[in-house]
């Protein structure tokens, strides 16, 4: 009988604790988790398929480095690996109301965290698509699209994975208010920032301006601190 994973965190043989991602060596692919993205609700959705040779970390986060340096190059290189990005301005907003959740007497609005995010975080997940600014994974899901995205890897990874009844880390955020309206002057602000450091950005708060909004992610990643 095949033993699966049901451990909270379960890092198996003598490999060091690490941020959330796994490795399944059974279908030969890696899931690097990125944050506020859906990641927790794949995890969710992978885990039952996962055997006692396999990695899974589930706390915290792990960039593809990390990966490379603790389990070499012939399982990084040659195991199919994913991960999953979303609009900027969205995930800014669900990272708002989950740390509100977690410290609810921290922030006294959403302007007051997107500025002391802004100046004291990166809030870009290229970190885990890159190495030395080069993309490393074999594919980058689109959250607002994950369904159909984690069913066209279907045949890469071996698994079809349904999230369609997990919602992990959910209810924390108010239903049917658009992130759009979340946002003034605080976006405009940052915009303004970096452009001040010579990157020409401009405001776009259309749902369906993914490409810009990824650069512009992009570029807060290279000019943040």
């Amino acid at each position: 009988m095949v033993e699966h994973l049901t451990c909270n965190e379960v890092v198996l043989g003598s490999i060091p604790r690490g941020g959330s991602m796994i490795i399944s060596h059974t279908n030969k692919f890696i899931f690097i988790k990125s944050e506020k993205t859906g990641g927790s609700s794949v995890e969710t959705a992978l885990e039952p398929s996962l055997i006692f040779s396999d990695v899974y970390h589930k706390n915290g986060h792990e960039i593809p480095a990390q990966i490379l340096q603790r389990y070499g190059s012939k399982i990084f290189n040659h195991y199919f690996k994913f991960s999953i990005v979303r609009n900027p301005f969205d995930k800014m907003v669900s990272h708002y109301f989950w740390q509100k959740y977690l410290q609810p007497e921290k922030y006294n609005s959403f302007h007051d965290f997107v500025k002391e995010f802004y100046d004291n975080k990166i809030i870009s997940n290229w970190k885990y698509f890159s190495i030395n600014n080069n993309i490393v994974v074999d594919r980058i899901l689109k959250y607002e699209d994950l369904q159909k995205d984690l069913h066209s890897i279907s045949s890469d990874i071996s698994i079809d994975i349904d999230i369609s009844n997990i919602f992990e880390k959910s209810g924390y955020r108010p239903v049917n208010v658009p992130y759009q309206e979340y946002y003034s002057d605080t976006i405009k602000e940052m915009v303004e920032a970096i452009k001040a450091k010579g990157v020409p950005a401009a405001v776009s708060l259309s749902a369906g301006a993914f490409l810009c909004n990824h650069v512009f992610y992009v570029a807060q990643s290279k000019f943040a601190g």
